[in-house]
């Protein structure tokens, strides 16, 4: 594997409207026509032109192992050419040229980042295609880019960015994740609250922006409709409608399951006194929609313990039900909390829990899904997120990190702020089980480790978020990133065993987990019987961070961050 190191660059806040174009090896980007001579080695040469007059010349080979990607930047134009090697001086086949401006106009018609253009030869005959990503990055308002450049601190001589914040133990959208049976709704401020009595460093939650631009924390990009099997795009709808759809789901969901034990219960009866039908549905009573009826099917589960006995057991300890029935929360129209805005998080949490914000946004397949409902570009996605943060979250004072599994979106957080750490995540080793629509893998940054690390290495995104069981059979990955300075997150059902999180702190250097399983970090056991508190992951986690330190990329304390 090439080794790379993380560059030392200048907190970087653009100052002007800039496009960020990534470019694939020839073999993947480049298809040239039959006939067109493009029979020997290809390159990929780019001319990249500025307001300033600057001008720069780069190219990508076929071949190149060491470089099998180029992301280069233009603030006017940029000309891509195509050049054959078969002769003894390379041969343009042909060329497109774009502008910022020309990018900024795609953008307004589609959401999507991924382009094909055609290439012309000097007789402006086509001759193939290339095709790339690309993001465009405005300025933030003056106001905001002070507030979020970097805060620094000199230590022995080095300057350390104090934006990259202790978080050990994260967790995964509260408490842990619906699917893996979580007693309270996942992406609830309930569940958010729960995680900070528990004594979690971070809680991770997914945000994306309305169609009326309100960004709000939800986790699937998708919902079902009230009256029909089909699903609506979340993006496509304003925060009213969402809300309506979520509190009908929720709804059905819960009628659902006193349908389920209505059944059992004159199953069981029937035979002896025959008052029970079996078609019957006098037992469930018709809610009103919206609040009401969501209050009035929440009531028909007493408690926590019947709310629990619906979800699958995860084996968790007792003691982490207790802290929910000591404050004498009963009531399951409290657990099952409502869909709430980013707005709603910032403000009713508290302010020393730091908060991992998860970006979503859809593929190119997942925009295709659904041709006549877009949704904001990447830039505007981020802007908006970070006004919320200035207006509602304490930027100077409170912990943040931003993640995205869109490396688009997390070059736009990175350009337009540089006080809060960017963490890629990744899904390595599913390429073939799933389809692109969560996660594109046709972009080799999502299919191939080393161009995910060498992506940050090059933008000054600080590390990557893996799935724990990938990282626990790919353990040499982790010590390429450590000597690539970058920092590692790990999430998935492998961290609810405290042995793994030890074994992926002590031994693999890992920052932080995002874990499902909050409790048993407070030094309950885990089914093979080891015990880890918060304390002992901290210290874990600081002599992990020794190697870091030493690259230049160093981890501040809460402490220090105030």
């Amino acid at each position: 594997m090439p080794n790379i190191a993380m560059d030392p660059q200048q907190d970087v806040i653009q100052k002007a409207t800039t496009s960020f174009v990534y470019l694939e090896a020839p073999q993947y980007s480049l298809t040239i026509a039959p006939g067109c001579g493009g029979h020997g080695r290809l390159v990929l040469r780019v001319t990249s032109r500025n307001t300033d007059h600057a001008e720069s010349v780069t190219e990508l080979r076929d071949g190149d192992d060491k470089h099998r990607f180029l992301h280069f930047q233009f603030n006017e134009s940029a000309v891509l050419e195509a050049l054959s090697t078969d002769g003894d001086a390379p041969r343009i086949l042909g060329y497109t040229v774009i502008s910022v401006d020309e990018l900024q106009e795609f953008q307004l018609c589609c959401a999507s980042n991924l382009t094909v253009r055609s290439l012309v030869n000097d007789k402006h005959r086509k001759v193939g295609t290339i095709t790339f990503r690309f993001v465009n990055v405005s300025p933030l308002p003056a106001k905001l880019r002070s507030a979020f450049r970097p805060r620094r601190e000199t230590r022995q001589g080095h300057c350390h960015r104090k934006n990259v914040h202790e978080m050990t133990i994260i967790g995964h959208r509260g408490i842990g994740s619906d699917e893996m049976g979580s007693r309270i709704r996942e992406n609830t401020l309930l569940a958010f609250q729960q995680a900070a009595k528990y004594g979690a460093d971070a809680i991770e939650f997914d945000v994306f922006l309305t169609a009326d631009r309100t960004p709000m924390v939800f986790h699937d990009l998708e919902i079902n409709h009230s009256n029909s099997s089909k699903k609506i795009p979340i993006t496509s709808l304003c925060e009213e409608g969402l809300r309506s759809l979520d509190e009908d789901n929720q709804e059905r969901m819960l009628t659902g399951r006193e349908r389920g034990e209505s059944a059992v219960s004159c199953g069981g009866s029937a035979t002896s006194s025959g008052s029970c039908s079996s078609g019957s549905g006098a037992s469930t009573p018709t809610s009103s929609s919206g609040k009401t009826g969501l209050l009035e099917a929440g009531k028909r589960i007493r408690s926590l313990h019947d709310l629990a006995a619906t979800f699958p057991s995860r084996g968790r300890v007792e003691s982490e039900v207790s802290p929910l029935e000591a404050e004498g929360v009963r009531d399951s129209a409290a657990v099952q909390e409502k869909l709430p805005s980013l707005q709603a998080v910032l403000e009713g949490t508290p302010d020393d829990l730091g908060a991992l914000i998860e970006i979503k946004y859809p593929t190119a397949a997942g925009i295709r899904k659904y041709p006549s409902r877009s949704c904001h570009d990447r830039g505007t996605v981020a802007d908006v997120i970070l006004r919320y943060i200035y207006d509602y979250g304490c930027p100077a004072t409170r912990r943040y990190m931003f993640s995205s599994f869109d490396p688009e979106m997390c070059l736009a957080l990175r350009q337009k702020q540089a006080r809060f750490p960017i963490i890629l995540n990744t899904w390595f080793g599913y390429e073939d089980v799933h389809d692109n629509t969560e996660v594109d893998f046709t972009d080799l940054r999502n299919r191939d480790p080393v161009a995910a690390a060498e992506f940050c290495s090059r933008n000054g995104i600080e590390g990557l978020c893996l799935e724990a069981s990938w990282l626990h059979e790919n353990y040499y990955f982790a010590d390429y990133c450590r000597r690539a300075g970058l920092t590692l997150y790990t999430y998935g059902a492998e961290n609810n065993k405290t042995s793994r999180v030890e074994m992926q702190m002590r031994h693999m250097g890992v920052a932080g987990c995002i874990v499902d399983n909050i409790g048993r970090f407070r030094g309950g056991a885990d089914g093979e019987g080891a015990e880890m508190s918060l304390a002992e992951a901290r210290k874990l986690w600081s002599s992990s961070q020794t190697a870091a330190s030493s690259s230049g990329f160093s981890t501040a304390s809460s402490s220090d961050a105030n």
